[in-house]
């Protein structure tokens, strides 16, 4: 399934729904690429909340978006660029 391209705007469209709490409230998608989602937190303090739920997140997305499609989710701080 590495051929599989999800548009940014499909999943952030989906994003209440397919990643639940405390994601949906906490975070945004900002990209799929190869695998790895990056999402970004809505406060610093959220990252650190996030991060621990990196496993749940990643299952939800493989079972709304097939299996595979999603192998790791990235958390970064708002406001910074790049894939921490």
């Amino acid at each position: 399934l590495r051929g599989v391209i999800i548009p940014p705007n499909l999943l952030e469209a989906e994003w209440p729904e397919v990643a639940g709490e405390p994601w949906s409230t906490m975070s945004r998608p900002v990209a799929l690429t190869r695998s790895v989602l990056l999402v970004e937190a809505v406060s610093p303090a959220a990252v650190s909340i996030l991060r621990f739920g990196v496993a749940g997140l990643t299952q939800r997305l493989n079972q709304a978006l097939g299996a595979g499609v999603v192998k790791d989710v990235k958390v970064r701080p708002p406001g910074r660029q790049g894939t921490r």
